[in-house]
């Protein structure tokens, strides 16, 4: 999430879209973490008040690095990217 000021003065939150495993097309035998996420082509601009709280999402290799070493609920880690296949 990136914090900007627009030109009315308004504080806008700037973030992407992610999809948890079951709201994507993939293959009955895929497995996933438990936290995975995947990012789509898609974002946002909302005012900052909206926000409603503050997770982390970061690639695989430093999830499994440093996921045991923070004390934090909203840590996900992103797969791939999500391309819809065939729909």
């Amino acid at each position: 999430m990136i914090c900007c000021l627009h030109c009315s003065g308004e504080r806008l939150a700037f973030g992407h879209y992610y999809l948890r495993p079951h709201e994507t097309f993939h293959e009955p035998t895929r497995r996933f973490f438990h936290c995975e996420l995947f990012r789509v082509p898609l974002y946002d601009l909302i005012p900052l008040d909206a926000v409603v709280g503050i997770c982390c999402v970061m690639d695989l290799h430093t999830y499994c690095r440093v996921s045991f070493n923070i004390l934090c609920i909203d840590l996900f880690t992103a797969g791939s990217g999500y391309v819809k296949h065939g729909q």
